[in-house]
């Protein structure tokens, strides 16, 4: 039910990739190719919902591309060489933090580029309480929250026919690349033609639904995974300085929850994998190496 790329020897140290919201695997282009020259086992799968994996309708969440990523893992543990190093970007940064908080038992270490999520505040119960229904709640108001939710859609779904036009699609790029020589035509493609699906609407609906009004508990916030990390385990930051979506402060708080988070700032936007391939490549591969990850004979 889902697609991943995958380049590199076969019993060399994985290394999972993990893309953002409305992006593929396909965005790690500029990198699996050199990473996997330098000895590595490259994994870039489409999250659910995304890229060229499938779009069921249901709910989705982190938990969900949680189970997917570590069924990915799980299967090439059998022909790899230990624990994996995880990087995600924007959205796949959530994820990525969330399978390094859940399953130590398959990620090695963890890389965050410019990742998304909330963080902790006195509006994040501290477990999830059930929700109370009001005492004169009753067909009227089951009947407004039924239009609401369907004018809610409405929008979504009026939103996501004007987001997938290539030229929508190039613009919101070029916002969000500070040098746009990469935003060319194939990567437009590969995030519009996912949304010929005919699912595709329904499940951009809700996935911008549940980010935007799902329920949390302070265990599914940055503080929360943060602290389900043992102290030595290696955390890096990989951002890119001009992001104007998920900007730097997020990074600095990231680093005050836990101090001895490595960083490396970098003359980008959202996405500094493929706006600054070299500078990327370089420090992940830093990162494998001093997590003690040696790599096979490089090319």
């Amino acid at each position: 039910p889902f697609k991943s790329l995958s380049r590199g020897e076969e019993g060399a140290p994985p290394l999972l990739l993990i893309h953002g919201f409305g992006a593929s695997g396909y965005h790690w282009r500029n990198n699996m190719p050199a990473l996997a020259d330098q000895g590595y086992r490259v994994i870039a799968p489409d999250l659910l919902g995304f890229g060229l994996s499938a779009k069921p309708v249901r709910e989705y969440n982190s938990d969900l591309w949680v189970r997917q990523c570590s069924q990915v893992l799980e299967a090439e543990r059998a022909t790899t060489a230990g624990k994996a190093l995880v990087c995600g970007n924007s959205l796949g940064g959530n994820v990525a933090l969330t399978l390094a908080a859940e399953r130590q038992d398959l990620v090695r270490g963890c890389a965050l580029l410019n990742a998304a999520g909330r963080f902790a505040d006195a509006s994040v119960p501290a477990e999830e309480t059930e929700e109370e229904e009001s005492p004169d709640a009753g067909p009227v108001q089951a009947l407004g929250d039924e239009i609401k939710q369907t004018f809610q859609n409405l929008v979504l779904k009026g939103s996501f026919y004007y987001t997938k036009q290539p030229a929508r699609i190039e613009q919101v790029l070029r916002q969000v690349y500070l040098d746009p020589t990469n935003v060319d035509k194939d990567l437009i493609e590969s995030i519009r033609a996912p949304s010929d699906d005919p699912n595709a609407a329904e499940v951009f609906c809700r996935i911008v639904s549940r980010t935007a009004t799902g329920r949390m508990t302070r265990k599914d916030t940055i503080d929360g995974r943060l602290e389900q990390l043992p102290d030595d385990f290696p955390l890096y930051l990989l951002w890119g300085q001009q992001d104007p979506w998920i900007r730097p402060a997020a990074a600095d708080r990231i680093q005050e929850l836990r101090p001895q988070t490595k960083r490396v700032n970098l003359s980008a936007g959202h996405c500094p994998h493929d706006e600054a391939p070299q500078d990327v490549n370089e420090a992940i591969l830093s990162f494998a190496k001093e997590m003690g990850m040696a790599p096979v004979r490089a090319r």
